[in-house]
């Protein structure tokens, strides 16, 4: 369901989208340099991104990509409404192994998801966390 409404929703007129290839990430994680392991090993495991952007049929759109994440078994790690925004970053896993990880923010303007699949155990996903609060060996966060 999540795949079928992200392909539809890609096929609208007014949708800006982005795909970002396996090999992306290689070179991405090539440039980390080491800096921080446990980023490079999460980037060298994504398979695939995709990133939808639109202003159109708001409410329509965040029905609807709500089933679609319930009715495929997605586990809601966080939820955050707010005046303006309302975020919700899940994830689909089988026996602590993460297969997809979408955050999907409606806006007051426009509606953003990201799906990004790939391989990943949870607890490398709690040390990324973990590493994204401390700043990089160079001094740069």
């Amino acid at each position: 369901m999540v795949n079928d409404q992200l392909e539809n929703l890609s096929k609208l007129e007014d949708v800006t989208v982005v795909d970002l290839s396996p090999q992306m990430f290689e070179l991405a994680g090539s440039f980390l340099n080491g800096e921080k392991a446990e980023v490079e090993n999460i980037v060298k495991k994504i398979t695939q991104m995709k990133v939808i952007s639109t202003k159109s049929d708001k409410s329509t759109i965040a029905k609807n990509f709500s089933v679609a994440l319930d009715r495929d078994q997605y586990e809601d790690l966080i939820r955050v409404k707010d005046k303006t925004e309302n975020v919700r970053i899940s994830m689909r896993s089988v026996k602590n192994k993460v297969s997809d990880i979408v955050i999907f923010v409606q806006g007051v303007e426009e509606i953003t998801i990201v799906k990004m699949g790939g391989n990943f155990d949870l607890d490398e996903i709690k040390n990324l966390l973990e590493e994204s609060s401390k700043p990089l060996k160079s001094g740069k966060p």
